[in-house]
């Protein structure tokens, strides 16, 4: 789908995409306002950077099987959505991706990739429960900034670098698991 293919469609409020569709253009979605559903039944394994940024009315995204990579702002703002349910296969998030979804309340997916990004889940106020971050190295400080509300945390003794990462939710925190081994769930 090409880049900013229906960027700004105010009255645009659904989407079912079908076929053999890989990949969703750059700010294919981004400010359709109005937007509330998506439905993937497709071959798409990318979303690509601010795709779906500022659909702010976004509520329902049916789980998306295929997808591996998630570009920079490719959910920032999607203010309604309360969770995110993904394959266990996603390799990478960009910058920001989901920031300012401060309605979700989880994270539905192991992370596979070896780095979060600034501000990736910044802003997600609303969150108790992340992404497993099992196979994480590094995670950049701002990756999880004003996500207060997070209780579970799952990494492994090999993530680095996460001193004050939690900062903002450290004292709502009741769980942590460290592993040394990464066990993906099934989807």
């Amino acid at each position: 789908m090409p880049e900013r293919f229906f960027e700004g469609c105010t009255n645009l409020e659904g989407i079912e995409i079908e076929g053999k569709i890989s990949v969703l253009g750059q700010g294919a979605f981004k400010n359709c306002i109005n937007l509330e559903t998506i439905q993937m039944d497709c071959q798409c394994d990318a979303i690509l950077d601010e795709t779906f940024e500022n659909c702010k009315k976004l509520k329902n995204l049916l789980p998306m099987q295929n997808i591996t990579s998630i570009g920079d702002r490719a959910f920032k703002y999607c203010k309604e959505i309360e969770k995110f349910v993904f394959a266990p296969n996603i390799n990478y998030l960009g910058v920001e991706s989901f920031y300012g979804c401060e309605s979700v309340e989880s994270f539905d997916f192991d992370y596979c990739g070896k780095e979060i990004k600034s501000n990736c889940f910044a802003l997600c106020t609303n969150t108790k429960m992340i992404p497993s971050l099992y196979s994480v190295e590094q995670c950049d400080e701002t990756a999880f900034t004003g996500t207060c509300n997070i209780i579970e945390v799952r990494c492994s003794i090999f993530t680095n670098k996460l001193t004050n990462v939690f900062e903002s939710a450290k004292n709502n925190i009741k769980k942590i698991v460290i592993s040394d081994c990464f066990i993906p769930k099934q989807f």
